[in-house]
């Protein structure tokens, strides 16, 4: 017979297992194969055993309180409250997936309500502000030392908005000079999901340039092995302009769509979002000529001959 608590369910043909063992067996269940690799792939278990398992990795998942739960992410909740953000998520995740095996009929993950206020703000990709941009596009184009590879990542950073793995991945079967389209494959995508960009007039004539001096194969961003280029080249560049980072640049072209206007809708396609809000009859479109049009002019404002 079934041992029942409130809340709670033990199966009696097997010990219950601790949360380590059910959190493991969700990562490698929901994340380990169904997310493209990056820091946020890696994060996940990291964060888990840096800042949850110690805690409560050895308790039966069944048995765990809610208090519990806040006495082991209060420090990390408080002081480091974006990663705080992320592991109470996956704690809520984990016991998801509990209910699911049927060792819970609860989840005893507290709300973010109910936790102590944080003592810090929270902090974002250091981004550039829009009304710099043509400043620093002026900067980026007169880079003696810089190479073509750099120079292009990061003003396709700037005018695309894509993420920065996206962009040292990018290869040239996947670009379509000729329809100004970029399709990024799924498994380079952060959700798995291929994603159209259309490209501005003037990342198509620095393409053109780039492609013109190499034999227009493999990565377009390679370095002299053939690889896509390091993870931290563009970085290391931008800081000699300001302390900014690569993917920062969404953050700037979102504020741009922001205060200009632009449908969320579309300017979530553009950021390659998911939108809760879109159901599937909608989602049959990308709207890639909408973003084709607001592209463009971000692309003009960004070198200076268009307006906000």
């Amino acid at each position: 017979m079934v041992a029942l608590v409130k809340g709670q369910k033990v199966a009696v043909d097997r010990p219950t297992p601790t949360f380590e063992e059910i959190g493991r067996e969700w990562y490698n269940t929901h994340l380990k194969d169904g997310l493209s690799e990056g820091p946020y792939k890696r994060q996940v278990l990291q964060q888990l055993e840096d800042h949850v398992f110690p805690a409560l990795g050895r308790r039966p998942i069944n048995e765990i309180k809610r208090k519990e739960i806040t006495d082991a992410i209060r420090t990390i909740w408080v002081e480091k409250h974006p990663t705080g953000i992320k592991v109470r998520g996956n704690i809520e995740r984990i016991f998801d997936y509990a209910i699911d095996l049927e060792l819970r009929d609860d989840n005893p993950t507290p709300p973010p309500r109910s936790l102590p206020l944080q003592q810090h703000q929270i902090e974002h990709f250091s981004s550039l502000p829009y009304e710099r941009v043509n400043e620093f596009w002026v900067w980026l184009n007169n880079r003696p030392r810089m190479s073509i590879q750099t120079q292009v990542g990061i003003a396709l950073a700037v005018l695309l908005g894509k993420r920065t793995g996206e962009i040292r991945k990018m290869m040239w079967a996947h670009v379509d000079l000729d329809a100004a389209v970029w399709t990024t494959p799924s498994l380079d995508m952060k959700k798995r999901k291929s994603h159209r960009q259309p490209l501005p007039a003037q990342a198509i004539t620095m393409l053109r340039v780039l492609k013109d001096a190499s034999d227009g194969t493999g990565y377009v961003l390679a370095n002299a092995d053939g690889k896509p280029m390091s993870e931290n080249t563009m970085l290391y560049a931008l800081k000699t302009f300001d302390d900014i980072t690569t993917h920062g640049f969404r953050a700037t072209l979102g504020s741009w769509c922001t205060d200009n206007g632009v449908d969320k809708r579309v300017s979530d396609f553009i950021k390659s979002h998911q939108p809760k809000y879109l159901d599937a009859a909608y989602s049959r479109t990308d709207m890639l000529e909408e973003r084709r049009k607001v592209l463009q002019r971000w692309a003009d404002f960004v070198i200076g001959t268009g307006r906000a």
